[in-house]
Order: structure tokens, then C-alpha cells, then sequence
């Protein structure tokens, strides 16, 4: 799935390819998918990137339709770390 090459390819630091196979993601994705999680994750590309504005608007994006309040922690948590 295209998550796990996103995924991969900031895993090896390829931020800008990461950023743009997320961003396809988005424009794929249907009602079943956990787009929250696709937020997410760009928002920790663009905080590896250093650019923690976009990553606040990601992280707030993925807090607003995140389903479950595990999943909300968890954004809570990225949000945090992006205020340091």
C-alpha cells in the first residue's frame, strides 16, 4: 500500500518524496480510508523537515477526524512534540 512506501521513503529520509506520496494519498482517498493517519503522518515528515507550522496544520487536520480517543492521544502527543 502506498502508506508503507510513504513511510519508507521518510524512513530513509527522502522528506520531499514522503510528502508528495501522502499528498497522493489524500487525493485517492475514499470514505473507508483512515485519512487522519495519512495527516498524521505528514505532519512527522514535516516536522523532520523542520517545518513546524505545516506539521501543526497536518497534526490539527488528523486531531479533528482522528476516530477513536487513543487515536486523539496520539495526535496529542505529535502535537506536543512539535511545540518544543
Amino acid at each position: 500500500m502506498r502508506v508503507s512506501l510513504g513511510a519508507a521513503q521518510k524512513a530513509v529520509g527522502n522528506f520531499d518524496t514522503a510528502v508528495a506520496t501522502y499528498q497522493d494519498i489524500l487525493k485517492m482517498a475514499g470514505t473507508n480510508f483512515n485519512v487522519w493517519e495519512v495527516n498524521r503522518a505528514l505532519a512527522e515528515v514535516y516536522l523532520e523537515k523542520g517545518d513546524k507550522t505545516r506539521a501543526l496544520d497536518y497534526a490539527n487536520k488528523a486531531l479533528s477526524i482522528a476516530p477513536t480517543e487513543t487515536d486523539k492521544t496520539t495526535v496529542r502527543g505529535l502535537i506536543e512534540r512539535i511545540g518544543k
